[in-house]
């Protein structure tokens, strides 16, 4: 199971703390808070970058576009930060 958590709202230029999943484990959750887990950006169709986050666990990467970012604000593209870059899925 993983856990993820958006943190930065790049529309609205501020902070956010949205957790998931729904059922996210206390220990993913301690996790994130302490900064730990791999860096991902959502974007919309257009290109347009939307929200910024960290995923840990285990996972196949497309679970905050799928939990969050496609949901909430129609986003259809994740990248994660590989190797000095970011790569999409």
């Amino acid at each position: 199971m993983c856990g993820w958590i958006v943190e930065w709202d790049h529309l609205e230029c501020r902070t956010v703390s949205v957790m998931g999943p729904s059922d996210i484990s206390e220990e993913n959750k301690k996790e994130l808070k302490s900064g730990k887990g791999k860096k991902f950006q959502m974007f919309d169709d257009d290109g347009e970058l939307y929200y910024s986050g960290r995923i840990v666990g285990d996972y196949d990467g497309f679970e905050p576009l799928d939990d969050y970012g496609t949901p909430n604000a129609g986003c259809t593209d994740i990248k994660y930060f590989e190797n000095g870059k970011w790569e999409t899925l």
